[in-house]
């Protein structure tokens, strides 16, 4: 399931002019620190069930891979979320541009400071 979405993902980036080659899409967990150059957008899904340090291990990866003004979208459960936004490091790290609820999942799209 998780392929699948990563497929359609580039499908609908490479229809809305994405260029195939800023494109790296990956099916782990973290992210890759061999990155040459800074992120302007990350998405991701964060399951609750890893745990709540895995989750901040990983929006702090994220931080470190984006450049300034870069976008972070995320994808939890409401109550993994919520924990996310109310979390002063991350705080320090990144703004909230948007926060959307719909049936027992979020999305939290912040921008690095």
């Amino acid at each position: 399931r998780d392929l699948l979405s990563l497929r359609y993902t580039q499908h609908n980036l490479e229809l809305n002019r994405c260029t195939p080659a800023h494109l790296t899409l990956r099916h782990q967990m973290g992210l890759a620190a061999d990155e040459a150059l800074p992120a302007e957008l990350i998405i991701g899904l964060l399951r609750e069930e890893e745990g709540q340090a895995a989750m901040l291990h990983l929006m702090t990866q994220a931080a470190a891979r984006l450049q300034p003004g870069g976008n972070l979208v995320v994808v939890a459960s409401s109550t993994a979320i919520t924990r996310l936004a109310d979390d002063s490091a991350l705080s320090k790290q990144f703004r909230t541009l948007k926060r959307r609820r719909e049936k027992g999942q979020s999305l939290l799209r912040l921008e690095r400071r």
